[in-house]
């Protein structure tokens, strides 16, 4: 667990992944995730982030999280072999939580492939070593601390399908399989998971 576990403080600057927090009269950055970032609060409101602070021998870098689902995901990333702070941000702007979730249960290698920093070999370790180890993700407590972020689709389709009977796998397979589409409603998504084949 993190010395910082959380920090809550004026956003004075946003950035398309980092945020400065006044806290006590001192301006903190926090580097985060770019939905993350894109979800905060505007400049002047109050914004409280999860947090993992990051120490190296020349550096001490805040990191910063809208929730305890999207933290976890990165402490998990930082513990295979070779994946850095930097790659596993870089998954939690490319993929949402629930879908980098879903793609590492599905064994999904190649979605994790299409993460910048993280070529062939990172992602089957990555699949390799936490695949069946992740906590579920609604048993994080994941409500976002600073608004909505992408995922909430991910999250009510995931709900919508174990309420039709899919078991955790399938559902982690059919949300592996969606498009990445900003526009697509939970309807939309729900009728195209429905249209995957599940893969055993």
């Amino acid at each position: 667990m993190s010395l910082i576990d959380f920090v809550q403080g004026r956003v004075v600057e946003r950035g398309a992944d980092a945020l400065v927090l006044s806290v006590g009269g001192i301006g903190l950055r926090l580097l985060t995730s770019g939905p993350t970032a894109a979800a905060a609060p505007a400049v002047g409101e109050e914004a409280r982030l999860l947090t993992y602070l990051h120490i190296r021998e020349d550096a001490l870098t805040l990191y910063g999280f809208a929730s305890a689902a999207e933290r976890e995901l990165f402490t998990r990333l930082l513990g295979v072999g070779g994946i850095g702070p930097r790659s596993a941000l870089a998954a939690l702007s490319t993929l949402s939580a629930e879908r980098l979730a879903a793609a590492i249960a599905a064994g999904d290698a190649q979605a994790l492939a299409r993460v910048p920093g993280i070529g062939a070999k990172s992602a089957a370790r990555i699949v390799l070593e936490l695949k069946g180890k992740l906590p579920a993700l609604d048993g994080l407590g994941g409500e976002s601390v600073v608004g909505e972020v992408a995922g909430s689709l991910e999250s009510e389709v995931a709900l919508a399908l174990r309420g039709l009977g899919l078991t955790p796998s399938e559902v982690a397979t059919r949300l592996a399989a969606l498009p990445r589409d900003p526009g697509l409603s939970v309807e939309e998504a729900l009728r195209l998971a429905l249209q995957q084949a599940a893969t055993p």
